[in-house]
């Protein structure tokens, strides 16, 4: 694959998305969602990765990653590391499972920078947003987004680490009656 054109900074905050090969579905069973998730808690500690938000919608997924460790110079960037090793072992658990023939992702993750609280405040409101933007469930029912932790007192889970953010805007519900669009975003 052709090199990135942006170099992933180690300390910055970015919203990663990859979808299906042609928009196909990359979980057709909750047992699906729940092993991505189980995934993502191991590679984010062996790669030293923040998950600050998450949801996984059938056929496509987003997160906001940091990326906290301290890389060698022939090492590849944490963040890209973590989404490779997450993505290679999803889809060949995907291809065995369901005997599936061909590539399952539509190609490198995506990566934008977030470059301000208020666009991590839009980014955390898009993302909590994609169920009922599909037209799945209401944005609260659907379990397989991190939703739920910021619209607790103590939202720090496993796979959330939220630290700074979280005094940002105190809980989600506020954000939620803020206003914002969904389609506010670049």
């Amino acid at each position: 694959m052709p090199q990135r054109k942006i170099e992933l900074a180690t300390g910055q905050v970015y919203h990663v998305y990859n979808r299906g090969f042609l928009k196909e579905s990359i979980f057709l069973h909750e047992d699906d969602y729940w092993r991505f998730l189980q995934r993502i808690e191991l590679y984010r500690k062996k790669f030293d990765i923040q998950v600050i938000a998450w949801a996984l919608i059938p056929n496509h997924f987003h997160m906001l990653v940091r990326a906290i460790g301290v890389r060698t110079p022939n090492e590849l960037n944490s963040i890209s590391s973590f989404l490779l090793k997450l993505q290679q072992s999803h889809a060949m658990y995907f291809k065995y499972k369901y005997s599936k023939k061909g590539p399952l992702f539509q190609g490198r993750f995506n990566a934008k920078p977030v470059i301000d609280d208020q666009y991590l405040i839009q980014l955390l409101h898009y993302i909590h947003r994609q169920p009922s933007h599909h037209d799945i469930c209401p944005d609260k029912d659907w379990p397989y987004t991190s939703l739920s932790r910021y619209m607790v007192s103590s939202p720090d889970s496993k796979l959330l680490n939220i630290d700074d953010y979280y005094t940002s805007f105190k809980s989600f519900e506020g954000l939620v009656e803020s206003g914002l669009e969904f389609d506010t975003l670049p």
